[in-house]
């Protein structure tokens, strides 16, 4: 999806960049993961989480 939109901006200019924009931050979103995933991983590396 991003090369699509990538190749709208190519073929249509800044109009077509605003669907680009929100399709980067999209993947980087995702990419990213979730919020209890990155709080796991930091009690971990601490050496582990209390579980309850």
């Amino acid at each position: 999806m991003l090369l699509f939109a990538a190749e709208l901006v190519d073929r249509f200019g800044p109009v077509a960049q605003p669907l680009l924009d929100r399709m980067e931050r999209e993947y980087a979103a995702l990419k990213k993961g979730s919020e209890v995933d990155r709080i796991r991983a930091m009690l971990e590396a601490d050496g582990g989480a209390d579980e309850h």
